[in-house]
């Protein structure tokens, strides 16, 4: 369990739960989006998708070994397990070859934001 004392580990979880939130709206948009419109192919939203669960995936691995140190990995095979599996699953997104082919995609169509 997590000391809210912690700081440093607070900080970690704040993070993660900001980039988990994120990535949940994003599902729940594509969601909607798909009930909308069932027979669009959603290309760019989908690769969009992926790649920020790639993203936020990768950085859950990361904090969670910086706010609790080695110990869970070496110690709870629970814990390492779900990473590891965690690790393999990010690899199956191709990074970025992916987020190149996003690009491609949003260059063409332009994107649907504007700073």
């Amino acid at each position: 369990m997590l000391n809210p004392d912690n700081p440093h580990a607070c900080a970690h979880l704040g993070a993660i739960d900001a980039g988990l939130r994120s990535i949940r709206a994003m599902l729940e948009s594509l969601a909607r989006s798909i009930d909308a419109s069932p027979h669009d192919p959603h290309l760019v939203e989908v690769m969009a998708l992926r790649s920020g669960t790639r993203r936020v995936a990768s950085d859950v691995i990361e904090r969670l070994a910086r706010a609790l140190g080695p110990g869970p990995l070496c110690t709870d095979a629970v814990h390492a397990q779900r990473c590891a599996d965690l690790s393999v699953w990010i690899t199956q997104q191709h990074a970025e070859r992916d987020d190149a082919a996003l690009g491609a995609l949003v260059a063409k169509e332009g994107p649907p934001w504007m700073l």
